[in-house]
């Protein structure tokens, strides 16, 4: 956390698996991390406080105080990110990670073991709207939520430049650590199994980019005002 300047006197809940059950059922099946020295450590008031809100508040309640609880800014990018990385990982069992932010007095999603395996394209056109994820299908049941977070999504994907400068960063980070990698002595794949790997990894990131800007643009107009982002979407250049 302060390798990342964030300060590590506060809560960071691990919500690593939840053998039965969702995560969201209970502040017991989450792990604590980190906590804020303020307070006894087996306190999880906060995390009650927001598990209470998904699981019991009527619509208009939760819509109203979601955002007083939930970095708004962070949800967008960390739900953008896990679609952009074809990636339905963090989900009802395992992989969530909730840090209370201290500066912010709001709960910040972090991205942990993503992965790049979820079929989106079984999905269609409903890719936008279904998640393993109960906190994100609470708050996407909001048009106006679900507006504003794929207007940010074609902003995105509608340039091109963004998935350029992914790719580039991608080899980047894989030529700075693939001679420590080749050293590892324990790894767990042969060298080019690993370069396959991250070859294959590459190429899911690069595929997706295109394959969400498409199903934006071949929506129907009708479809786009009323279950996309409620706008006309200009369509990529060389597009029908």
């Amino acid at each position: 956390l302060e390798k990342h300047g964030l300060s590590g006197d506060a809560n960071f809940y691990d919500g690593g698996s939840a053998d039965t059950g969702s995560l969201y059922d209970s502040v017991a099946l989450w792990d604590k991390a980190g906590h804020d020295p303020r307070y006894k450590k087996e306190d999880r008031s906060d995390l009650a406080e927001l598990l209470s809100l998904i699981q019991l508040a009527p619509d208009e309640v939760f819509y109203r105080d979601i955002f007083s609880l939930l970095d708004k800014e962070i949800f967008y990018r960390w739900n953008i990110h896990t679609l952009l990385s074809k990636s339905n990982h963090q989900d009802w069992a395992h992989n969530m990670r909730l840090y209370f932010d201290p500066s912010r007095g709001k709960f910040v999603i972090m991205p942990w073991d993503v992965g790049a395996e979820y079929n989106y394209s079984d999905l269609g056109d409903n890719v936008f709207e279904q998640s393993w994820n109960p906190l994100v299908n609470r708050i996407l049941k909001n048009p106006e939520f679900m507006a504003e977070r794929n207007e940010r999504l074609w902003k995105y994907v509608s340039d091109e430049k963004n998935i350029k400068d992914d790719l580039a960063e991608y080899d980047r980070l894989y030529k700075t650590v693939r001679v420590a990698l080749y050293q590892d002595r324990i790894q767990r794949f042969d060298k080019r199994t690993m370069d396959r790997e991250v070859k294959r990894y590459r190429d899911v990131i690069e595929r997706q980019f295109y394959y969400l800007r498409d199903v934006f643009a071949k929506m129907n107009e009708a479809a786009v005002r009323t279950k996309i982002i409620q706008i006309d979407v200009p369509r990529p250049e060389g597009v029908p």
